[in-house]
């Protein structure tokens, strides 16, 4: 049983806060995501974890231990980052084996276990080879294993598919969560990728600038965004954001009609400025009949295949759309639009959600 509990960690670099004073639990069997941008914090928190950085203030439990003083042998976890880092001058066999030497395995039991996880990998027919004789994804693979074999009681996880193409990105995905899955590994997993946190995730902790944004799972983040930047950064593309008036039932935009508030804000709202949120696949072509329409010009559209990003313009508002392929539509063409009432989401002019009924 793995546990993890992070209090008030403060890592700063000179003047540089990297992490502002975060807390977060990680549950047994869990696998959680550190989202964010480029110097979020990510990993920082990971080495902080692990033993790499010692942080200026703070408490890091593990399984009701504090385990701040202990080095990073002594925590006994599996760090992988996104840097093959392979001794080029062992086989596979030998480099997922390399942990276990300093541990009182027999040779047979060594090459059970190494065998063992390479056939969950499947790369156990490269277990003769050498790195310069690997793919990355081979490679990457390689590096997991060396962390499986150990059996430790915290894998985390620092960026590991980013280097890899698109295809290997997404097959290795699949592959990570299902390994997590079966060996019931506790996970802690960073990426910038908001795919692979929606994807992989029991739960997201959107991460930026050293402070914690939300914490959610993937539906929680994605539906009901914390604040406008987590609504911007989760989501491809993200929410619309558009300034709006309320008063008197009516969300007003400037440049397009008035539109009827959303039930579950009927009782909340006061009469003044929000930010209206929108997600592009809750903006609909408009059938007969339809409330609250806008009329709009198509201003650009990217073809997906199975869908269309379309960008509309509404006098000085541009909103994009997400909408099925067919009909296809074109640029300089006039459509009426309306939003999901049940996809709206409102923001206080600080960025805060606006809590519903």
């Amino acid at each position: 049983m793995t546990e993890v509990s992070i209090r008030g960690l403060r890592k700063d670099f000179g003047d540089i806060v990297a992490l502002n004073g975060i807390s977060f639990n990680i549950a047994d069997k869990e696998f959680v995501t550190l989202l964010g941008p480029t110097g979020a914090g990510k990993t920082t928190t990971l080495r902080s974890i692990v033993g790499l950085e010692k942080p200026d203030a703070g408490e890091i439990s593990l399984n009701g231990h504090i385990i701040n003083e202990l080095t990073p042998g002594q925590r006994d976890m599996a760090f992988v980052s996104q840097h093959y880092a392979l001794y080029p001058h062992y086989t596979v066999f030998d480099n997922i084996a390399f942990p276990l030497h300093k541990r009182k395995f027999t040779t047979a039991e060594k090459k059970e276990k190494v065998e063992t996880v390479a056939k969950i990998l499947h790369i156990d027919h490269l277990l003769q080879r050498k790195p310069e004789k690997l793919s990355g994804g081979e490679m990457q693979r390689v590096v997991i294993g060396r962390a499986m074999v150990r059996n430790p009681q915290l894998f985390l996880l620092d960026e590991p598919l980013s280097n890899l193409d698109a295809k290997l990105r997404e097959e290795l995905r699949f592959e990570l969560k299902r390994l997590q899955i079966d060996n019931g590994a506790t996970t802690l997993y960073v990426t910038h990728d908001q795919v692979e946190a929606m994807s992989m995730s029991d739960r997201i902790i959107v991460l930026y600038k050293g402070v914690i944004q939300q914490v959610g799972t993937p539906k929680e983040i994605y539906g009901f965004p914390a604040n406008t930047l987590v609504s911007g950064f989760v989501g491809s593309p993200g929410m619309n954001l558009l300034e709006v008036q309320y008063s008197d039932g009516f969300l007003m935009c400037d440049g397009a009609p008035k539109i009827h508030v959303p039930a579950m804000y009927q009782a909340v709202l006061k009469t003044g400025s929000y930010t209206m949120g929108i997600r592009p696949e809750e903006v609909k072509v408009a059938s007969a009949g339809a409330a609250d329409i806008w009329n709009s010009e198509v201003y650009l559209v990217e073809a997906l295949g199975h869908e269309q990003l379309v960008d509309f313009k509404i006098e000085k508002l541009r909103l994009r759309a997400r909408i099925p392929a067919y009909p296809k539509v074109k640029v300089g063409e006039n459509l009426s639009i309306t939003l999901d009432p049940e996809g709206i989401r409102l923001f206080h002019p600080d960025g805060q959600l606006v809590q519903s009924q």
